[in-house]
């Protein structure tokens, strides 16, 4: 080894990088101190026998190589006391009288390596023969992880190889720089691409994997990383491409619709031996009767074809068999029985209607039939016909498709239909189907009643100087019932500004004011369009009210005014304007109140106008920020006002 002296012990300091600890020592003693004119302190904890270190497979790269002996040598040259090999550069230095140390020079052993320390007889300093220890540095090249594993089996021939290192190889450059050194080696050898991934990383893509081979996979000994390190050893893998398997059969999977003269195809996952053929049958599944036929390879055998000699029974289940143990072309067999079934169709038919035939009450919006067998679709154009309907008026509103044919019309209530399906449609087999005909009955329109209010609003105002009247429609309804309450103001607000929701239904806290009924008279199924006087005659005084008809959930709260209030809202406004309902002019000094507002309280002016200051909302109050108001009118006048109407 190639080494120098250090003076004595003054200091130790660590340095940590690179995953190593480096130590430096330096001692601070005379120069004779190196030839053993004094004796040197023994250090704190130091062994009482000889000892030498270190040890182990998993060193660091600059670890020092220390020696204890269990006297002091006389002779104080460090060289022939301690040696390491193979030869390393370094600095030697005594720790104490009996402990002497060498320091390898950055940037250390080399990783992955094997060394011997040496230490040669010294009778006097308590070694009466020579010691060598042994020990490793950390960081070994090694093969980390193989794809596909070691002893895999059932590999695709479409599989790449994936190798692992422990620590770079390939230096870090571009893809044209890259090393093109052979990484792997194949037995039986394999053409193809290879290439690192990564420095550490390396994947060969093959050209020609075989089916039902083994493969022996080598990475060689003596592979160098990018910066140090030597594989020591050949690494060894082994996998197993695919055996011989069936792929698919079609049909497959309980097929329901196979033709009188079903196809059976076999497509396995490698040329086979021609004798596989025989390991196919199909055969009827309640009888076992074998189905003849005949069997077809194509020019690589891996697909096998099976055509039945004579038509197959209808609407019956076959069947598909591949027996176990079929060879393939290059050896091996498949390992396991593969089955499959199919049920061959009957004469086509329709299967369902919807209206069903001669139902009574049936529903008014489209009309379809179902088949049994899948249809050719373009053979059901121009089939179907509808009483009550031309031709014309079924233009575009017929929708096919293999499995149904569709009719989406309008049909009237309580009205007789039958639909006519004419013959001559055929299926995906070519059969021919029969015509079909049924009727049915489409029921009644359900009774209903519903007010009629402007723009649907479930609330409003009206004039309290009139007589009420609202309008209704209804239908298949010989009396409707009305309902009139008085609301309070706060029950007002909430039905026609918060239209708060009540999973019950709305009650009114006051006695109802009036109920009675109007007579409707009409055709039946029809809308018949009808009104009535909520006083029976007479304007109703002014306040708030709630209609409701009997036993519907349709209802109307509003209010009887004299005065209209129209409203803008800006962002820092809320404009009113007051006018008369029936007149039209402006009403000064009306008293109006605007809830949810400080200071809502205002009077309008000559004009009949006023305004209320209103907070300037931020950007981040916008989202969700609620700039809607509830306006009440009083002191001699009446009038309501929500800005969400």
């Amino acid at each position: 080894m190639t080494a120098r002296g250090l003076p004595a012990l003054d200091r130790v300091r660590s340095f940590r990088g690179a995953g190593a600890a480096v130590v430096l020592l330096a001692v601070v003693i005379a120069s004779s101190q190196l030839v053993g004119r004094a004796e040197l302190t023994p250090l704190t904890g130091e062994p009482a026998a000889f000892e030498l270190a270190p040890g182990g497979d998993d060193v660091a790269r600059l670890a020092p190589i220390t020696v204890t002996f269990a006297k002091p040598p006389s002779d104080r040259a460090p060289e022939p006391l301690l040696q390491l090999y193979p030869e390393t550069k370094g600095a030697y230095a005594w720790l104490s009288s009996r402990t002497l140390l060498f320091q390898p020079d950055f940037p250390g052993l080399l990783r992955g390596s094997m060394y011997t320390v040496h230490v040669p007889a010294r009778p006097e300093a308590g070694v009466p023969q020579p010691v060598t220890r042994k020990f490793t540095v950390t960081g070994k090249l090694t093969v980390q992880q193989v794809i596909p594993g070691d002893g895999d089996t059932e590999v695709p021939l479409g599989a790449q190889v994936f190798v692992q290192f422990s620590r770079s190889v390939a230096p870090l450059t571009t893809l044209a720089a890259q090393r093109a050194d052979p990484v792997l080696v194949f037995e039986p050898p394999l053409h193809g691409k290879g290439e690192w991934l990564n420095t550490a990383i390396y994947r060969f893509i093959p050209a020609d994997l075989v089916p039902t081979t083994t493969y022996r996979v080598t990475v060689a000994r003596g592979l160098t990383s990018a910066a140090d390190g030597v594989l020591e050893s050949d690494f060894h893998s082994t996998f197993t491409t695919i055996a011989p398997a069936v792929d698919s059969i079609t049909p497959d999977g309980g097929w329901l619709y196979g033709g009188p003269w079903q196809e059976t195809v076999v497509v396995f996952n490698q040329p086979m031996d021609p004798s596989a053929a025989d390991g196919l049958s199909v055969r009827d599944a309640q009888t076992g009767a074998p189905v003849r036929g005949k069997l077809t390879w194509n020019a690589d055998r891996t697909t096998l074809t099976f055509n039945p000699a004579a038509r197959m029974a209808a609407s019956t289940k076959y069947l598909i068999t591949v027996d176990k143990g079929q060879r393939g072309a290059r050896g091996g067999a498949t390992a396991r029985e593969r089955t499959a079934s199919f049920t061959t169709v009957g004469v086509p038919a329709v299967k369902q209607t919807y209206p069903a035939d001669g139902a009574t009450d049936a529903q008014r919006y489209g009309i379809s039939l179902q088949f049994t067998n899948p249809m050719d679709p373009d053979t059901l154009e121009r089939k179907v016909s509808v009483s009550g309907f031309g031709a014309k008026d079924l233009e575009d509103h017929v929708y096919t498709s293999e499995f149904s044919l569709g009719v989406n019309v309008a049909l009237r209530p309580s009205t007789a239909y039958t639909v006519t399906l004419a013959p001559g449609a055929v299926d995906r087999y070519g059969q021919v189907m029969a015509g079909h005909r049924f009727s049915f009955t489409t029921g009644a329109v359900p009774s209903s009643v519903s007010l009629i209010v402007p723009g649907y609003q479930p609330a409003g105002s009206f004039s309290a100087s009139a007589e009420l009247f609202v309008y209704f429609q209804s239908t298949n309804l010989a009396n409707v019932g009305f309902s009139l309450y008085p609301l309070t103001s706060a029950e007002a607000r909430g039905r026609m500004h918060d239209f708060t929701y009540l999973p019950n239904g709305f009650v009114p806290s006051q006695p109802v004011l009036r109920r009675w009924a109007e007579t409707v008279s009409g055709p039946k199924d029809d809308v018949v369009v009808g009104k009535t006087s909520l006083t029976g005659g007479g304007p109703l005084a002014k306040g708030f009210y709630y209609l409701r008809i009997d036993g519907q959930r349709s209802e109307l709260a509003f209010a009887v005014v004299d005065t209209v209030v129209v409203t803008k809202v800006s962002q820092d406004e809320l404009l009113l304007w007051a006018l008369d309902h029936d007149s039209g002019r402006p009403v000064p000094g009306a008293a109006l109140h605007v809830d949810l507002t400080p200071g809502g309280d205002v009077v309008t002016d000559a004009q009949g106008l006023a305004s209320v200051a209103l907070p300037v909302l931020t950007p981040s109050k916008t989202a969700g920020g609620d700039r809607s108001f509830w306006i009440t009118l009083d002191g001699g006048r009446f009038g309501a006002m929500s800005t969400r109407w």
